[in-house]
């Protein structure tokens, strides 16, 4: 059965011996959906965090399954899809992520006994290069020596 259909159901007795019986009243099982959640306010806090915020405006779901990946289309080995659930809407922060690396996001709302969602829209972000550390010393008076510790990504 597919949600979002109705199936009308009725019965009635049969036998070899004997004549069939009458049909039943007609019933109908509705089989419930829920929307799809959307994202929006995608942003990078810093080199490894972005925050992003789900929105559900029916409040039917009881979860939400969050996924995201390096991978546009969630389905390449090389780019593993990571996938976290949540209890409400809301803002979420994303973190543990890689500097200078471009993410997409997506969502479905989940509700016991009824099938999930489809997929929100996909959105992405990227997270920014990390802050480097620097150190300087006295050479003289008139100057200094300033070391900049290196970054891959820039």
């Amino acid at each position: 059965m597919t949600a979002g259909n109705a199936y009308y159901f009725r019965v009635k007795a049969t036998s070899d011996s004997f004549d069939d019986g009458a049909w039943s009243t007609e019933d109908v099982l509705a089989i419930a959906t829920i929307e799809a959640p959307v994202l929006s306010a995608i942003r990078s806090i810093d080199a490894s965090t972005i925050n992003l915020t789900l929105d559900y405006p029916d409040g039917f779901a009881g979860s939400f399954v969050l996924q995201y990946s390096t991978d546009p289309k969630f389905e390449y080995a090389d780019a593993p899809v990571t996938t976290r659930a949540f209890a409400s809407p809301g803002t979420k922060t994303i973190g543990d992520l890689k500097a200078a690396s471009t993410y997409y996001f997506r969502v479905k709302a989940s509700a016991e006994g009824i099938e999930d969602s489809d997929w929100s829209n996909v959105l992405d972000a990227s997270t920014c290069l990390p802050t480097p550390n620097f150190s300087f010393s006295y050479a003289s008076d008139s100057s200094v020596i300033l070391t900049i510790e290196s970054i891959p990504e820039a």
